[in-house]
């Protein structure tokens, strides 16, 4: 079967190409962010002989926009593109979107990513991929004791394992019968500057993440993270195509669990709508200071109550948390525990864990949990 997915977005997307810009590389204006072409900056001043800006660029210290102002450089004539974009001071570095020749697109292997973990959690619900987990778990947990052991643990590195054991490898998984193009390519303009702080539960109250060790109550003041996103409402598209097996190719390949791509869409569903319920019951216990993210969660379980068979709902990408990679939402309080000293986090017996958040400010208030998309399969007419 082969469908064009339509994207929606619903909340910024941040998927990131590994890259940063510092303060020395782009400019902020008047609510303009404008990342700036250094190589044709460097080139141009160097032949126009204004070598005091490039021995100042060189030297670091300064913000791009004082460079320029200083000697009366235009940095316009240097302009990748322009976003919108909150207050950057001259300290901020901004974390860059993934492109292609400078255009912009979703990976199909991040929306790919994001279904493949939506899946294992709904196949977790059944007792072989618990007990999976928590055999994986103990034995990671066991070993740490061991003061000689030289291999290093993660929760995320827990999960992946077990998440072969269930689903496979790339040649026995039944998700190699499951294929998704990159989304169709868009200029930088679909493109936005966020900015996400981290929310953190101290002692049963919302705090702010302010730095190591660090934690206050007034989110004005907390630590910013800045990232180029896609804007809420941008519309993309990509090809999925799913092929399902049958019970004589999937027993002679020795696929794994194959029938976990059949009903895609409303497992998919199913366990997305009781994620959404557990975030909303999160959100919802800390009174007025998460209740815009609340609120933001009751609209969206209203959303995919409502959805017709060919739409679901996925969140992806980065700032999207542990929660929606992984399946520890299904621990009990014991394995918890473990996962989290894995971690090297902090845990307390009752705690929740995990106990942060990155939310998305708007206006200086909380506003949005990153990466949530709304897709809807429609028949493909071969227009990418």
């Amino acid at each position: 079967m082969r469908s064009r997915l339509e994207i929606e977005v619903l909340t910024p997307l941040f998927i990131g190409n590994g890259d940063k810009y510092a303060p020395f590389e782009y400019v902020y204006e008047c609510g303009c962010f404008t990342p700036v072409n250094m190589d044709k900056l460097i080139e141009i001043n160097y032949k126009e002989g204004n070598t005091r800006l490039l021995e100042d660029l060189q030297k670091g210290g300064s913000d791009l926009y004082t460079l320029c102002r200083n000697y009366s450089v235009d940095y316009r004539r240097f302009a990748r593109y322009t976003l919108n974009s909150p207050r950057l001071s001259s300290r901020d570095e901004v974390l860059q979107y993934i492109k292609s020749g400078g255009r912009v697109f979703i990976p199909g292997s991040s929306l790919k990513g994001a279904i493949r973990s939506t899946l294992t959690r709904y196949e977790v619900n059944s007792a072989p991929g618990l007990e999976l987990f928590t055999e994986t778990i103990t034995k990671a947990f066991e070993a740490m004791q061991d003061k000689n052991a030289t291999r290093k643990y993660s929760a995320q590195r827990l999960d992946d394992e077990t998440e072969r054991k269930i689903l496979g490898m790339t040649y026995d998984s039944p998700f190699r019968f499951v294929s998704i193009s990159d989304s169709d390519l868009h200029e930088a303009d679909v493109l936005e500057v966020s900015e996400l702080k981290i929310l953190n539960i101290c002692n049963g109250r919302v705090k702010w993440f302010h730095g190591p060790g660090s934690n206050v109550d007034d989110p004005s003041i907390a630590k910013s993270l800045f990232v180029e996103g896609v804007k809420r409402n941008s519309s993309l598209t990509c090809v999925l195509t799913i092929e399902e097996p049958s019970s004589y190719i999937a027993r002679e390949s020795g696929t794994k669990n194959p029938e976990i791509v059949n009903d895609m869409v409303s497992k998919i569903n199913e366990e997305i709508k009781k994620y959404i319920r557990k975030e909303y019951e999160f959100y919802k216990v800390y009174g007025s200071s998460a209740k815009p993210i609340s609120d933001f969660y009751s609209n969206l379980l209203g959303m995919a109550e409502s959805f017709d068979d060919n739409e679901l709902l996925l969140q992806v990408g980065f700032g999207t948390g542990m929660l929606s990679k992984t399946i520890i939402e299904y621990f009990d309080e014991d394995l918890k525990s473990k996962v989290a000293k894995i971690s090297k986090h902090k845990y307390y017996d009752g705690d929740i864990y995990p106990k942060t958040r990155k939310i998305v400010f708007e206006d200086g208030l909380p506003k949005y949990v990153p990466g949530w998309i709304k897709c809807r399969m429609l028949p493909d007419d071969d227009r990418l």
